[in-house]
């Protein structure tokens, strides 16, 4: 049963009504700056975690039978 989207009628949101007196802008200001800190924190440790994923594959072929390669990758 597909509905034409003129059949659902007009919908209502509250896009561009601007930001009423609950929101507190500071509290969002802070949550912002928040999850800035913490994106670089997660972008410094895949790039510290990168090489370490690297010497692990490295030694797991070269210096471990090929039964612990595949078990452990």
């Amino acid at each position: 049963m597909e509905r034409d989207m003129d059949e659902l009628g007009p919908t209502t949101t509250s896009w561009g009504s601007g930001a009423g007196e609950d929101v507190d802008v500071r509290a969002l200001r802070r949550y912002n700056r928040l999850l800035g800190v913490l994106l670089d924190i997660g972008e410094w440790a895949c790039i510290g975690l990168l090489p370490c994923v690297a010497v692990a594959a490295i030694w797991l072929v070269t210096q471990t039978n090929f039964e612990n390669v595949v078990f452990y990758d």
